[in-house]
């Protein structure tokens, strides 16, 4: 019996050790969570790229946009968790979801960690027209003008860390909201309204002058910010949410299959011409294999929801 069973053992061994060896052998579809063409979809396709040369075979990215990401992380759990097909997935769909809606139709237990990849810093900037250079100024001007002033808002982490601040330093200023940052952008290049936090994608802006950024939400300044004061440097340290990019899949794919697809993106991540080419999409690489970004999403989940909280969102 005891032989019987050793033998077993071993077979059992041998052959996850030749599926190992063998994956992928056909190709990997690798989902995006946004729309076609939107950044996180640009930085999928780079990735996939030197993925297909470094695993001989294709990796496809295919973009599921819509339903504040409800749709693609639907489409992951009916998808067979043998590795050949995982997601890039945004902090909103892990971390932020779960907090905002009752009815979702997915729990972070129908997903496998896979792969952190990246940061998306975000700023408090302010039309440069409103003459104020530092976020004291800024709250000064405010306080003398309660109600002349109104912010932007693209998105639930753009309202959450301007809610935060606004908390903090007493601001009184009406909300628009928008259908994403780009449409709010318009109106803040065209002086309609006065504040947003958005992501590091518009520093384009900053650097030509046509916008102020006033802090960077972050603890430690990032290279992408670098005469950005952060939002820990002024006094905001205990926010702590961050905007990230990760790789998820199906719950239950195996570990073998889930540690070299991480190694295959963290590996692709490393490559000299990926890092500038995030940067240029205001991405901060932060690449982390399957345990780091397991970390990640339950730290960031805890945050999000005490902040959510804090903010007055109630789960819809």
């Amino acid at each position: 019996v005891v032989i019987a069973a050793l033998a077993l053992a071993a077979g059992a061994t041998a052959a996850r050790a030749e599926g190992a060896a063998t994956f992928p052998d056909r190709t990997v579809r690798l989902i995006v969570a946004g729309a076609p063409g939107g950044n996180p979809d640009v930085l999928a396709r780079l990735i996939a790229q030197h993925m297909s040369q470094a695993f001989d075979k294709s990796v496809i990215v295919e973009t599921i946009p819509g339903s504040n990401s409800v749709l693609a992380a639907r489409s992951m759990t009916t998808s067979a968790a043998d590795g050949y097909t995982v997601m890039l997935a945004e902090s909103a769909m892990l971390a932020i979801n779960p907090a905002l809606f009752s009815d979702l139709p997915y729990r972070l237990s129908d997903f496998a960690p896979v792969a952190g990849l990246v940061a998306v810093p975000t700023v408090l900037a302010v039309p440069a027209s409103l003459g104020v250079d530092t976020m004291a100024a800024f709250t000064d001007l405010i306080r003398k003008n309660p109600g002349r002033y109104n912010y932007a808002v693209g998105n639930n982490t753009g309202l959450l860390s301007y809610n935060f601040a606004a908390s903090k330093f007493g601001w009184t200023m009406q909300r628009v909201n928008y259908r994403g940052e780009p449409p709010a952008m318009v109106d803040m290049l065209a002086d309609r309204v006065h504040a947003i936090v958005a992501t590091a994608a518009h520093l384009p802006n900053v650097k030509a002058g046509k916008l102020k950024a006033l802090a960077a939400v972050l603890d430690e300044r990032s290279d992408l910010l670098p005469d950005v004061p952060t939002y820990a440097e002024i006094g905001l340290g205990d926010f702590k949410v961050v905007l990230w990019l990760g790789v998820v899949g199906p719950a239950k794919m195996p570990r073998d299959a889930v540690d070299m697809l991480s190694a295959a993106f963290v590996k692709a991540m490393a490559r000299d011409e990926v890092k500038p080419a995030a940067s240029r999409l205001g991405f901060a690489m932060t690449p982390s294999g399957p345990d780091a970004f397991a970390k990640l999403i339950a730290e960031q989940t805890v945050v999000y929801g005490q902040r959510i909280s804090e903010a007055g969102l109630k789960p819809e």
